[in-house]
């Protein structure tokens, strides 16, 4: 049994390895939400930037609305699919973990809630899903890149040289 549950995680790995370099390159799309001292406001595509002016695209028609640094107190960018890569990646992970603990523990001595040895590795597999799903939510929702400008030009500079520059669509 334990060979067995190797195995199927050692070709569950070498296939997602796989797939994961067979995918082709594409420009990924960054959100970027604006504070200007009172809250932050939609959601919005990082279209373009420029030495002192933010372009963001909005979702819904497509249309590009121009910010000035003067205007910008802080920038909350992230990423498209953040929140699912994280779920999706933490649920696998905690599957496959709980499916290879759940099916190593053997023999009636160790009795596991009173489940029998045959269903140890699909609970222990349940209990990975939702505790690396979790997690990944977690973790998902919070990652963000916050950049503090406080509306000055130097400081904009600077993020918008390294940081910005490179997450814009155009």
């Amino acid at each position: 049994m334990k060979t067995k549950m190797l195995l199927l995680a050692a070709s569950l790995l070498i296939c997602g390895i796989g797939f994961g370099q067979s995918v082709t390159p594409h420009k990924k799309i960054y959100y970027a939400r604006i504070n200007n001292g009172d809250d932050y406001g939609p959601k919005r595509i990082l279209f373009d930037v420029t030495d002192s002016t933010v372009f963001l695209q909005d979702i819904h028609n497509h249309s590009i609305e121009e910010v000035s640094y003067r205007e910008i107190e802080k920038i909350k960018v992230r990423s498209k699919g953040t929140t699912a890569i994280a779920v999706t990646s933490g649920a696998v992970g905690g599957t496959v973990l709980g499916l290879i603990i759940g099916g190593m523990t053997k023999g009636p001595e160790d009795d596991w809630f009173g489940i029998y040895d045959d269903y140890k590795g699909p609970v222990g597999a349940g209990i990975g899903l939702l505790a690396g799903g979790t997690i990944g939510a977690v973790i998902g929702t919070v990652a963000n890149k916050v950049m503090v400008i406080n509306r000055e030009a130097s400081v904009f500079k600077s993020y918008s040289a390294k940081d910005l520059k490179g997450r814009c669509q155009k």
